[in-house]
Parts: structure tokens; C-alpha cells; sequence
């Protein structure tokens, strides 16, 4: 983060992370003494207080469904991958939790601070890790007696702040028993350890409404200009601390300059909402950001830093078009080198993990690792390996149900040994739907062109009308609700008012191009069925690959890089950024020990595929071959039309990838490209038919070395690996 940005960030009471109160200063005063404390590779004891609220039976706030899902990814993470003791994971939730055998205490206010007091301030040693995790609303109250002036709304002190279940049980309507970010310092101040790391997957801007299938997670009550005040209960608590510290107000301000501890990750920045999304057809929800740092720690091959870290999930939102960029404040020189929760991974990357055997030797595994679009897809038909510390594989398991992110599967091959609660897999052969459909909702704003609307799109093989919860994209038309929305939200583009088309169901952002003006709504539809064949060839891609984060683990040692015309690499793993219409080149290269098929296809915004390699119209077997051992250079392209972010997505394999190339190679004669600037444009049908034809080659070079039940086409991911960078594409000055 910029120091800039950092700046806005802390001024700013809308941050996540104002519930802690904490100021730049708070860390980088701190730079030695986190130098000799985090230098400590293992710590004693591993100590988590976890809090889930859905507020699900609470008239005055929206519930959120998945802050109980939140929980259940961090404790089966901190177990498996990090090496927590179960008995050391405390837990608050007003839902039971799977991982746990009886209901756990609620989330009251009373009950967090004596959790935080009895299992983390009490048993924590210098030399332990803390973690506590808090999924649930933010708010903001006035904070009249504070001496900083850190956090301002109308000129007026507030303190940020989180919501415990009877956060509105006060009998002054006015007086709310929120947990104010002083007392969250004051709480993680009498720990002994400073290796603390505090993860708040929650808001404290704008106001709780719904755009599509989204619910942000703030109190909308919070955004008035009459702001809540805190409880005497509150006030007491702070003011019992700091006599306790023989601190007055002015003493208590310089000690949260000066004191702070550890690491605050925050799910969203001041300008951002935090969402509680659906996944898998609404089957579940979850934070936005807790799903997409827990499946990406699930899947980080080696250890990484903060920093690294945060760059490539930074890179995933821009991938997931998420208007939700994480945030984490800690000294940059010292801390941010530092893995995240203090703590080196225990155990091998895995897409699962076996939770236990029924007495029908049925296994259940929870599905932490897998990616979003391949959850859909994955219901019966795909092979786990299961491995040992080694990552040998011991045993396969066919999965033949999955219910959520429960898997369920037999034992098919290998050790019955190797069968055991905490055994990690990973998935070997995916299954997929064979003929996927495009799920599409219609919006009530088409009105009286709602009904003409259903009978033209029910004429659409490949389209499927469900309801918006089970959607992936919703057809509608651009109100002047949706308009001022879509400038609230900032998107990129917002088409003119009464045009019809194609928004995403998760935050109704509008897919840019597909939106129309003329004609009858049979004709509008007609015209958008090119559309909307880009967008589901698109989304089996994604489902092939399972590129949903940038969790740079791929099978094969094949690096891509964007080369500028002097030959220079762009490296690093931030975004790349360059000006429109700019030429540049591609370079593969094979470190593998054996020859890879290879292409390396451009999504952009509104779903049209380019191929960048092979990039001319001989798209042939031995154009997408690289050898072991070599690099190929593409020809010269256009890197990619109208500012926007562009995911770049390279997939290699080690059989021939025939069928896909053939019919990329018809899209170049039919397109008539025959200069070497350009790369091959698909959309439409011709998109859908190269990437139904890549399928169909994944599907037959796996069904050569294995068995697969043929109601699903089956990718070998041992064959078969991806990769993906993003670049921003910015207006020429």
C-alpha cells in the first residue's frame, strides 16, 4: 500500500480496521521491537478465538448467512494447513458450527470479552501466536471522550466498532452494547505475546442493502447522521483499564500510538463494502474475502510473506471483478515479511481434507481448497488422491455426492490405512457437466417485456432461467436505481438509462457491450445471444482451470512473461499495467522435463476470448508446442482493447490439445487474419466451440489413462495445469 493510500486509509472511519483504532504510528515506532518477536519460527502454542454472528433472528440488522461458513474455513485451515490444536480454537457463534459436537456459547457482548480475557489474555505467553477472527456487522459510535481525532464523521470523533448479538437488547434505543475499537486495543494490549494477528471480516461504510445476490456486512442504522452511542457497560470497561494503567485520556492516546500489536487484516478498505456472497448456486454463503483467503492458503504450495500474500489476493479480486480489495496494516519493513498468522504451514497444499468414515465406509472430506467455478460442477465423478507428508500419492478416493462443501466418497484404490480423519487430497480428476448451461435470471425491472423476455430466452438450448439466487447473471434493464448504484459502486462502465441487458448476479454490475436499446425485445435477445454464448464460454474455461484466485500453483514449470518491444520482462506479482493499443510480445517458457501443448488465451470484461498463443491462423499442433527446455516468443499483439482489467490465463498440457486448435484455426480463416499484430478475437459461437472443444480434448487424454464414469467429462489435472495474471489496460495520455 501506498503511503498515500495507507493515509486515507487510517483517516477514514469507513475502514474495516478503525474498529482497532490504530495509526500509522502504531507501527512503524515498532520496527525493532517486531524484529526480535516475530524472528521466533515456532511458537510455543497456537491459541484462536473465533466469532460468528448471522444475526438471523434480529429485526433491526440484515442476517448474513455466512459468518457461521466464515468460521468453519478458518478452523479447518488453522487445523490442517497450520497446525492449531482443535482444543486451543475457542468459539462464539449464535449457529453451531460443523466442526463442533454440541452448540457454542452465543455471541453476546459479555461472553466475547470473557472469551478474550479466559482463552487468549490469560493462557497466551510471550512467545505464543494469537488469532482472532470476527465475522459479522461493523457500526461506528460517537467517541466524545477520545483525544485523537483519528476517525471523523460530520467533524465528530467516532470509534468503529463490531457487533456482538445483543448489540440492541439496551432498553435506550440510542445506547447500543457494540464493541468499541478502544476496547478492542484495550483487550489486545494486556496480551503477553506480540505476534497477534487480528482478522475482521466486516464494514463499517454505506448502508446494509442487496445488490443481486449480495448482503454487505454494516450495520445501515450506522450510517446516520444521529450516530449511536455506546453503552454505560462500555465506558466503564475502558475506564476500569485505564486506571488500572494510571492512563488518562491524553496518556491512553499516545499509548495507541505508540503500543499496538501484531497485524490487523481488514476485508475491505474505506471506500468498500465487505459481502456476504453466495457460492454454488446459493447452496452456501461466506464472506467474500474469508472464502477467497482461505481456499488461497489451502492452496499456497510454499510459505509467503504478508506482502506477497496480499499482492496476489489483491490480484484475485481483480480477477473475480469483486469490488472488494482487502487491506492489512503492519510495518512494512519488518512484519510483512513475516507469513501470515505468524505461523509456517504444518502440512502440503491440499484441495480437502478427510473428516471422517461412516460405518458404510462412506468418506466425508470438507472441500476447502476447491475453486468456486469447479464447486458447481463437482457433485459426482472426480478422483481424489489421497497424500502422506511426502505428497506421495497413498490411495484414491471417487467422490459420488457433495453437499455444500461436504464431499463424500469411496475408497477406490490404495491403503485402507491411509483412510483417516486429517488426511489431506488432493483432486486429480475433475468431473464436469459435459454440456454446460448458462444460469440467467430476469429481472422485474424488463416489466411488461418480462413474460416475451422468458419465452425468447426458454428458446436457448444452452441457457437455463433460475432464480436470481441460483443465477450467475441476471437480464435486466438499466433503471435509474441501478444507474445510481453503479456509480455508488464506481464500475468502470454504466450504460445509458432503459437499455436492456446482461448484469452480474452478484452485485449487479453490468457486463459491458451486451446492453441494447432497439427493437423488440425478441430482437434485443436475439442480439444478445452472442453474449451470452462469450459469457458461458467463459465460464467453463474458469471451470477447467479452477481459476478463480491467483494462486500461482501450477503442475508444470512453464513461466509466461509479457515482454515490451525493447525485449524487457514485466516481472513481479503485481499488476501489470499498460497504456492502450500498446504492441507487445509473449514469451513461454519450459522449464519442465517434458514438452507441453500450450496456449495462453486473453478474458476480458466483457468475456470475449483472445488468443494470444497460437497467435496467427496457423494454429496448429506444432504452434502451441513447447519443448522441454526452450522458449517461444509469439508474434507482436495489440495487448487488449478499451481500459479494463484483462485476466491473461496460460494452460498447458502434456497431450495434444487437437480439436481446440482446429477449431481456433477455422476462427482465423474465417476472421481473415493474416497480419502478424493481432491476436485471434472469439466470441459468441466461435468461443464456445474452441472452448467445447478443449474440453472434449481434456476429456479424451484423460479417459486414455483412466477410468471415468461417462456422465461427466473428466480433466486429468496431472496432465492438465493453469496459470493466470492480470494486466491493466489504461488510457493512453
Amino acid at each position: 500500500m501506498s503511503s498515500l493510500k495507507r493515509r486515507q486509509f487510517l483517516q477514514f472511519a469507513g475502514s474495516t480496521l478503525a474498529t482497532l483504532g490504530l495509526s500509522q504510528h502504531d507501527f512503524f515506532r515498532q520496527a525493532d521491537r517486531y524484529g526480535r518477536v516475530l524472528a521466533q519460527d515456532n511458537p510455543r502454542r497456537k491459541l484462536a478465538l473465533l466469532v460468528g454472528i448471522e444475526y438471523a433472528n434480529d429485526p433491526k440488522v440484515s442476517p448474513l448467512p455466512g459468518c457461521i461458513t466464515d468460521l468453519e474455513l478458518q478452523w479447518h485451515l488453522l487445523v490442517h494447513r497450520f497446525g492449531f490444536n482443535p482444543k486451543d480454537i475457542y468459539v462464539l457463534a449464535d449457529r453451531q458450527p460443523n466442526f463442533l459436537d454440541r452448540p457454542p456459547l452465543p455471541p453476546t457482548r459479555e461472553n466475547i470479552f470473557q472469551a478474550f480475557n479466559e482463552y487468549l489474555i490469560r493462557q497466551a505467553k510471550s512467545d505464543d501466536t494469537v488469532v482472532f477472527h470476527f465475522s459479522g456487522h461493523g457500526g461506528l459510535v460517537l467517541d466524545e471522550r477520545s483525544k485523537t481525532r483519528l476517525f471523523t464523521v460530520k467533524n465528530r470523533t467516532v470509534d468503529g466498532t463490531i457487533l456482538p448479538s445483543d448489540h440492541y437488547s439496551n432498553a435506550d434505543p440510542k445506547r447500543v452494547q457494540d464493541i468499541m475499537g478502544r476496547s478492542i486495543f484495550l483487550l489486545t494490549d494486556q496480551l503477553q505475546t506480540d505476534t497477534v494477528s487480528i482478522i475482521l471480516d466486516s464494514c463499517h461504510s454505506g448502508a446494509g442493502t442487496r445488490g443481486g445476490n449480495l448482503i454487505y456486512r454494516v450495520a445501515g442504522s450506522r450510517t446516520s447522521e444521529e450516530l449511536d452511542r455506546p453503552t454505560d457497560a462500555e465506558l466503564q470497561y475502558q475506564e476500569q483499564k485505564l486506571r488500572e494503567k494510571n492512563l488518562d485520556e491524553l496518556d491512553f492516546a499516545k499509548l495507541r500510538e505508540k503500543n499496538a500489536k501484531g497485524i490487523a487484516i481488514g476485508s475491505a478498505n474505506y471506500t468498500e463494502l465487505a459481502m456476504d456472497q453466495k457460492f454454488d448456486n446459493d447452496r452456501f454463503r461466506a464472506g467474500a474475502f474469508t472464502y477467497l483467503l482461505t481456499r488461497y492458503l489451502w492452496q499456497m504450495p510454499t510459505d509467503e510473506s504478508l506482502n506477497q500474500m496480499f499482492d496476489k489476493l489483491r490480484m484475485a479480486t481483480a480477477i473475480a471483478s469483486v469490488d472488494q480489495v482487502p487491506e492489512y496494516l503492519v510495518n512494512p519493513d519488518r512484519a510483512a515479511k513475516q507469513p501470515i498468522y505468524f505461523v509456517n504451514t504444518q502440512t502440503p497444499w491440499a484441495d480437502a481434507v478427510i473428516r471422517k468414515i461412516s460405518d458404510n465406509s462412506e468418506i466425508e472430506f470438507w472441500l476447502g481448497g476447491i475453486s468456486a467455478f469447479s464447486l458447481e460442477q463437482n457433485s459426482k465423478g472426480s478422483i481424489f488422491s489421497v497424500i502422506n507428508v511426502d505428497q506421495q500419492e497413498v490411495a484414491q478416493i471417487t467422490q459420488t455426492r457433495r453437499d455444500r462443501l461436504f464431499g463424500y466418497g469411496t475408497l477406490t484404490s490404495g491403503s485402507k490405512d491411509a483412510i483417516k480423519p486429517g488426511a489431506l487430497l488432493r483432486e486429480v480428476i475433475q468431473g464436469i457437466d459435459p454440456k454446460p448451461v448458462l444460469k440467467l435470471s430476469i429481472d422485474d425491472s424488463l416489466g411488461k417485456d418480462k413474460a416475451d423476455a422468458q419465452t425468447a430466452l426458454e428458446q436457448l438450448s444452452f441457457v437455463k432461467l433460475v432464480p436470481i439466487s441460483q443465477a450467475s447473471y441476471v437480464l435486466g434493464r438499466m433503471t435509474l436505481q441501478y444507474q445510481t448504484q453503479s456509480k455508488q459502486q464506481k464500475f468502470p462502465f454504466i450504460p445509458n438509462l432503459n437499455q436492456i441487458g446482461l448484469f452480474t448476479a452478484d452485485g449487479l454490475r453490468p457486463v459491458e457491450n451486451s446492453f441494447r436499446s432497439e427493437g423488440t425485445i425478441e430482437k434485443i435477445i436475439s442480439g444478445l445471444s452472442q453474449n451470452l454464448k462469450s459469457v458461458l464460454a467463459k465460464q467453463i474455461l474458469k471451470t477447467i482451470t479452477g481459476e478463480d484466485i491467483a494462486t500461482q500453483n501450477p503442475k508444470f514449470n512453464i513461466k509466461t512473461e509479457i515482454l515490451t518491444l525493447e525485449g524487457k520482462a514485466l516481472g513481479g506479482t503485481n499488476i501489470k499495467r499498460f497504456q492502450e493499443k500498446s504492441l507487445v510480445q509473449l514469451q513461454l517458457t519450459n522449464r519442465d522435463r517434458t514438452n507441453l501443448y500450450a496456449a495462453v488465451i486473453a478474458i476480458n470484461s466483457d468475456s470475449t476470448l483472445s488468443f494470444l498463443h497460437p497467435s496467427s491462423a496457423d494454429a496448429s499442433e506444432s504452434a502451441a508446442l513447447v519443448e522441454q527446455g526452450t522458449s517461444v516468443k509469439t508474434v507482436e499483439v495489440k495487448l487488449l482493447p478499451p481500459a479494463g482489467f484483462v485476466e491473461v490465463l496460460t494452460i498447458a498440457s502434456t497431450s495434444p490439445i487437437r480439436k481446440a486448435l482446429l477449431a481456433l484455426q477455422r476462427v482465423a480463416i474465417d476472421n481473415r487474419l493474416t497480419n502478424g499484430r493481432s491476436a485471434i478475437p472469439t466470441s459468441g459461437d466461435a468461443s464456445l466451440n474452441v472452448i467445447g472443444d478443449l474440453l472434449a480434448d481434456l476429456d479424451q487424454n484423460t479417459r486414455r489413462s483412466i477410468a471415468v464414469i461417462p456422465s461427466v467429462s473428466g480433466v486429468n489435472k496431472t496432465q492438465f495445469s493453469s496459470s493466470t495474471m492480470i494486466v491493466e489496460v489504461v488510457q493512453a495520455q
